[in-house]
């Protein structure tokens, strides 16, 4: 239980990170990580976005 304990924290501080960026500087550092343009997303994207926004 303590591996996902971790895996959601970086996941929730990786998320909140991203939120900001997008808020201040309209930069989506998820999307830009996953090979994405702004505002699109995957698999990948929507579990960082849900963990960012639940935590």
């Amino acid at each position: 239980m303590k591996k996902l304990d971790v895996l959601t924290l970086a996941l929730a501080i990786v998320g909140a990170l991203n939120w900001g960026l997008v808020a201040v500087a309209e930069f989506d550092l998820v999307a830009t990580i996953a090979g994405l343009d702004f505002g699109e997303t995957n698999g990948f994207t929507r579990v960082i976005y849900a963990t960012g926004t639940t935590r």
